[in-house]
């Protein structure tokens, strides 16, 4: 028998928890999503947390090494980020031996709070200054092993191929406008000088969630796709959620709360939208990825009309 992806029990999590962590006894543990990531929450009588449980062959160790020295950076100079709890044997990363194989986890605090309500244009400017402090912060981070690098040529090109191959196995009438648009894309790009845009260690998902408001403090999580990366991709990630949730008036909010802590050149705004194309073709990309595990109704035909109106609509700004 072969196994794609495995869904752990909540009672085998807890085993594996309770023997390899200093935490007091669990009272309820329960998965809360199986999407790229496996996440459960787990609860004793005084503390929750967040188990999260890799797909397997979704990531290396080296990647999550990086993560979990990035955050402990950040959280070195008291950035609000979430951090990996150590393991009883001083290590910070679980393996649970799943049927497919050895699939890695990391233990973390739960973070109380919300996400934060874009109806009050405040949060956009609040969400703005932290991504600053994290980007300005993350100047001096030197990673010892091998960085993680966010690689905009990459992802477009991973993009493009996985899409194609898609659209022609399965909806070949839509192929046409998307290899225009990659086309459109490409030309654009190579316009763009990434090399002079300001670089540092990002974040990677910033759209507007992957952090919890509590009282006026924002704390961010989720750093799955962060890496050594551009500026000016990071920071069009809230824009993207902006346009995707129509509320692209809390763009100007971001950028406003992002220049009181931090400096922002034209140039790393003036290709914004390109950025936007990129990031959207990108979690198309992905969603394809979960087809072995979801099924292939997971993309609908719905699905791939939305997107080709929204890059139809993002064309005409460009």
């Amino acid at each position: 028998m072969e196994i794609v992806s495995s869904v752990i029990s909540p009672r085998y999590i807890v085993k594996q928890v309770s023997k390899s962590y200093y935490i007091d006894e669990i009272i309820n543990c329960e998965l809360l999503q199986s999407a790229i990531n496996d996440i459960y929450k787990i609860e004793t009588a005084t503390q929750s947390y967040i188990l999260k449980l890799y797909k397997y062959n979704y990531k290396d160790k080296s990647e999550i090494m990086f993560e979990f020295k990035f955050l402990s950076y950040l959280n070195s100079l008291d950035i609000d980020v979430v951090n990996y709890i150590e393991t009883i044997n001083k290590n910070f990363m679980l393996e649970i031996n799943a049927y497919e194989g050895i699939r890695y986890a990391v233990l973390m605090n739960f973070i109380d709070g919300e996400e934060l309500d874009y109806r009050f244009n405040e949060n956009a400017f609040l969400y703005g200054a932290n991504v600053a402090k994290i980007h300005k912060a993350s100047k001096t981070f030197t990673p010892n092993k091998k960085t993680k690098e966010i690689n905009i040529d990459l992802m477009i090109k991973e993009s493009i191929q996985s899409i194609e191959n898609f659209l022609k196995k399965y909806y070949v009438a839509e192929l046409k406008y998307f290899q225009y648009f990659f086309n459109f894309l490409l030309k654009k790009i190579k316009n763009i000088k990434l090399n002079d845009l300001e670089k540092t260690f990002c974040h990677g998902d910033l759209h507007g969630g992957n952090a919890h408001k509590n009282l006026n403090k924002i704390i961010f999580f989720d750093f799955d796709f962060s890496g050594y990366g551009v500026v000016s991709y990071d920071i069009s990630v809230f824009r993207w959620g902006c346009i995707i949730n129509k509320r692209e008036e809390q763009w100007k909010d971001f950028i406003k709360g992002y220049k009181t802590i931090k400096k922002l050149d034209d140039k790393d705004l003036s290709n914004s939208l390109i950025f936007v194309a990129i990031r959207d073709l990108w979690i198309m990309h992905l969603y394809i990825s979960r087809i072995k595990n979801d099924g292939i109704l997971f993309i609908h035909k719905y699905y791939i009309q939305s997107r080709k109106k929204f890059l139809k609509d993002l064309e005409k700004q460009i």
